[in-house]
């Protein structure tokens, strides 16, 4: 569905805004979802791409389609809770998603909510300026970071 220059722009993008955090991502399984999950209409179908969790990752999938299931349209991304057990989650990106999309779900997944304000990066405003994360937003992802690494929901790994 995609290719690994794909999944290496999206990663690199997350890197470079979070690496003021300072965290950083990699790709470290890629495997491509069943062709029923090549559209994503309904909340069942979300919960269904969800499938299997790896223990000590951010865990992402990445489909054809995905669209709204409050109204009509398309999404390029969502952070998405399984709704029998919300501590099941994941980052869902539509293939059409920008290098961004990424990044943008990270902040949900780490707790953030949209932002109005533009060029931040959970703002859908955009003016071409770079995107940023402020200080707040900031402190909610160190704040959530520190609580996933204690539960074990995410590990730190080093490679140097």
């Amino acid at each position: 569905m995609v290719d690994e220059a794909w999944i290496d722009e999206r990663v690199a993008e997350a890197n470079r805004l979070y690496a003021v955090v300072p965290l950083r991502f990699r790709a470290a399984h890629v495997a491509e979802l069943p062709a029923r999950f090549a559209r994503l209409a309904s909340r069942a179908s979300r919960d269904a791409v969800i499938g299997r969790i790896v223990p000590g990752a951010v865990n992402v999938r990445v489909t054809g389609e995905l669209l709204d299931v409050d109204e009509p349209g398309v999404r390029r991304g969502v952070h998405w809770h399984d709704r029998r057990d919300r501590s099941r989650h994941v980052v869902i990106l539509s293939k059409i998603g920008a290098p961004s999309v990424l990044a943008h779900e990270l902040g949900h997944f780490f707790g953030n909510p949209h932002s109005f304000v533009d060029d931040n990066l959970m703002s859908y405003l955009r003016t071409g300026a770079p995107l940023f994360l402020d200080e707040h937003q900031l402190s909610v992802i160190r704040y959530t970071l520190r609580a996933y690494l204690a539960s074990r929901e995410l590990s730190a790994l080093r490679a140097d």
